[in-house]
């Protein structure tokens, strides 16, 4: 079986995922699923084989499971031949404050049981190695904290390099996400530096922390990055207006750490005119790079296949690229294109909105890249059912708390979502395939009047 999870950048939410399992609620598939584990390069916040947001739920697989056909009106139940999935939820964000980390195993055997992480300090985002289970959560000061996977034990605190803070449009930050690469065992911090803005990186396997680097040039970190795995780039679109500076998408080559050299946008000034609130960033395993541009319906794509970079303090890089118009997300969720994640190798992202509201929707991207201008191929726009205890769903607030994997369901292949609501009562999982291809009325929005519970396209799992 082809490595096929991803996870999308960091998260308010991790998740050490080895399946998409099961917990109160409805399964999301009527057959088995079957999810191997991944044991090399992804791209993402939590080092999967896709890019995710900084605020992204991480995904991190640690074995091979098969999740029985629900029996009707009987318990939900999962088999394993090895692994689990464990979900780490923040219970605090950029603007709220409640310290600690909420363990909620999902599926499998093995791994930490369900608890709290007590932290001193408000965590807003956690992000997985899935080859060590190593989980690094991130305070909206400069506490660094590292949980055991396997045990949910706090192992180590540790001290960023960030000084002041950094306000996004959905709070501020000194520590504001971070992003582990498993194929160099190396967590990617996004800080405050004073005046300034940039990035860290921690070595996972002595706990040793980089001198932190600044972004040059009139710009700031991305609200929410995402990394490259295999290009080893930090992908950071800034919120342009909102600071305010010139809109941009910064790439930071980290293949050489000692060295990281910045590529601008060239033709930012003209694909942006409007200094757009750029907000989060992906990738799909085509090299097709997105972010989500906030209180408006676009999505910038563009194809890193075809990119050329050239040299300066900083440099600059160019490839086929769009601000492509998305309108039912403008007409339907409050804040616009803001969360997204890319179930990598499903050419399927997730998106939410933000601060509070209902909405959730789907996008389906190229399947190939290397020619021409890359462009969104579908899209679709949901709100999402009420919560087991009839609550209204509420989606977190900054950073996001979602993410998204590739995983094989019997002999399907799938995209499947995650996201975790602002009450830190439930995760709901998606079928992002299952929602696209959902009745619609009018042509971009799930009919009304069709079950996302019942036709298994969401289920929900409890936290607590």
């Amino acid at each position: 079986m082809n490595r096929k999870l991803t996870v999308p950048s960091l998260a308010a939410i991790v998740l050490i995922l080895a399946v998409a399992g099961t917990g109160c609620g409805r399964h999301s598939d009527p057959g088995s699923l079957v999810v191997t584990p991944q044991p090399s390069p992804i791209v993402g916040p939590g080092g999967a084989s896709a890019g995710a947001p900084v605020g992204a739920l991480t995904a991190l697989i640690t074995g091979s499971f098969v999740v029985p056909t629900p029996v009707p009106g009987g318990a939900d139940t999962v088999s394993s031949s090895s692994g689990f999935i464990t979900a780490y939820v923040p219970n605090g964000s950029w603007s709220e404050s409640a310290t600690g980390v909420q363990i909620v195993p999902i599926a499998g055997s093995g791994g930490a049981p369900k608890s709290t992480v007590a932290t001193p300090n408000t965590v807003n985002s956690c992000s997985a190695n899935q080859l060590t289970h190593t989980v690094v959560c991130v305070a909206n000061g400069t506490d660094i904290y590292l949980i055991n996977g396997d045990t949910g034990a706090l192992s180590s605190t540790l001290t960023s390099g960030g000084t002041g803070s950094v306000r996004f449009s959905g709070g501020s930050c000194t520590t504001c996400g971070v992003v582990v690469d498993p194929t160099t065992n190396t967590a990617v911090l996004s800080l405050a530096l004073g005046s300034q803005t940039g990035f860290q990186l921690l070595n996972l396997a002595n706990n040793t922390l980089s001198a932190p680097f600044a972004l040059s040039g009139n710009t700031v970190i991305s609200e929410t990055f995402g990394l490259d795995l295999s290009r080893h780039f930090i992908l950071s679109p800034n919120e342009g207006a909102e600071y305010p500076v010139p809109a941009d998408y910064n790439i930071v080559d980290i293949s050489q750490p000692n060295s990281p050299k910045q590529y601008n946008l060239s033709n930012a000034a003209t694909v942006f005119p409007n200094d757009d609130e750029l907000d989060s960033a992906a990738i799909d395993s085509t090299g097709i790079v997105l972010a989500t541009d906030e209180f408006t319906g676009n999505l910038f794509i563009a194809d890193l296949t075809q990119a050329i970079y050239l040299s300066g303090s900083p440099g600059t890089w160019i490839a086929p690229n769009q601000l492509q118009p998305l309108p039912e997300f403008a007409d339907n969720f409050g804040a616009g294109t803001t969360g997204i994640a890319v179930a990598y190798g499903a050419h399927e992202a997730l998106l939410e909105d933000e601060f509070g509201t209902t909405a959730f929707g789907a996008i389906m991207l190229p399947s190939t890249s290397g020619s021409g201008t890359p462009s969104v191929q579908d899209w679709v726009v949901a709100e999402m059912p009420n919560t087991p205890d009839e609550q209204s769903w509420l989606m977190a607030l900054d950073p996001h708390g979602l993410t998204a994997a590739f995983v094989e369901i019997g002999s399907n292949s799938k995209g499947m979502g995650l996201l975790m609501n602002d009450q830190r009562t439930y995760v709901a999982l998606i079928d992002l395939g299952a929602l696209l291809a959902a009745p619609r009325s009018p042509v971009h929005i799930v009919d009304p009047s069709y079950d996302l519970l019942a036709n298994n396209v969401v289920q929900f799992i409890a936290i607590h």
